[in-house]
């Protein structure tokens, strides 16, 4: 299958080889769990927008150790359900069996969409700031300079993140587009391929039909502060105990869908 092509981490400096090395050893050493999943479907879709794909990893709850112990660091301690390593450009999507079972396999894929999303930029550019301190920064098992004087360009972002504040040691602030980007582009490939049986427990819950799922907004209130918001249908899914449940992430979507949908 064709792909778009992608430009592969810059291997110009002393700096960038073993960064590339790393992530090559990361990507040969851990199996891609696939079985099941549509990921020649969800490819089709990045290449359809004209979007490029990150080379990415599902994985199961046992191969969990193996990537930490790879990356000297710790994923998937909590909830969290998928990682676009933006230092070494990979991706990794925990595979829930339950959640597969109540939400169909197009539940993984979505949120495969989701981290492809993030990784989805013609235009990363490397950081051009400079700082006269030395600040070591750890990717997996490397640790290298931040910012020196003697080395610039040691960071990759994307325009979507701008100057988003992401290792504040506490919570991500700024990313608005990023996330409603990335949810965004799972709305838009659930409405096309969400699971058969979930359409029709939305259709029922929402009383409407079911054709009209995947584009219908459904208002919810939030817990914390109060008040309302549209949350596109797509993005609902079933939690183990049967109730409707959305991500955070999905609140930006919303936003920025809006956004769009106004201008």
């Amino acid at each position: 299958m064709e792909k778009f092509s992608r430009p592969t981490i810059e291997t110009r400096s002393d700096f960038y080889k073993p960064v590339e090395e790393l992530r090559r050893k990361i990507l040969d050493a851990i199996e891609n769990k696939t079985e099941g999943i549509n990921t020649e479907r969800v490819e089709r879709f990045f290449n359809s927008a004209g979007l490029s794909l990150t080379d990415y990893r599902l994985i199961t709850r046992d191969q969990v150790p193996q990537v930490n112990d790879l990356m000297k660091d710790i994923y998937f301690e909590g909830e969290e359900k998928g990682y676009h390593i933006t230092t070494l450009d990979i991706i990794f999507v925990l595979r829930n069996p339950t959640e597969e079972e109540i939400n169909g396999p197009e539940y993984t894929e979505g949120i495969l969409v989701h981290e492809l999303a993030h990784g989805a930029t013609e235009y990363a550019v490397r950081s051009d700031v400079m700082l006269e301190e030395r600040i070591p920064i750890r990717f997996g098992s490397l640790t290298v300079p931040y910012f020196t004087k003697k080395h610039k360009e040691l960071l990759r972002h994307n325009f979507r993140t701008g100057f988003a504040h992401q290792w504040t040691g506490s919570t991500y602030k700024g990313f608005f587009l990023e996330e409603g980007f990335a949810e965004m582009m799972r709305a838009q490939y659930m409405s096309q391929h969400m699971n058969s049986e979930v359409r029709e427990k939305l259709a029922r819950i929402l009383e409407i039909p079911e054709e009209g799922v995947s584009t219908a907004f459904v208002g919810i209130t939030i817990d914390e502060g109060g008040g309302n918001i549209s949350i596109p249908a797509p993005l609902i899914s079933f939690s183990t105990d049967g109730h409707p449940m959305i991500m955070e992430s999905s609140l930006a979507a919303s936003g920025l869908m809006t956004l769009c949908k106004k201008n």
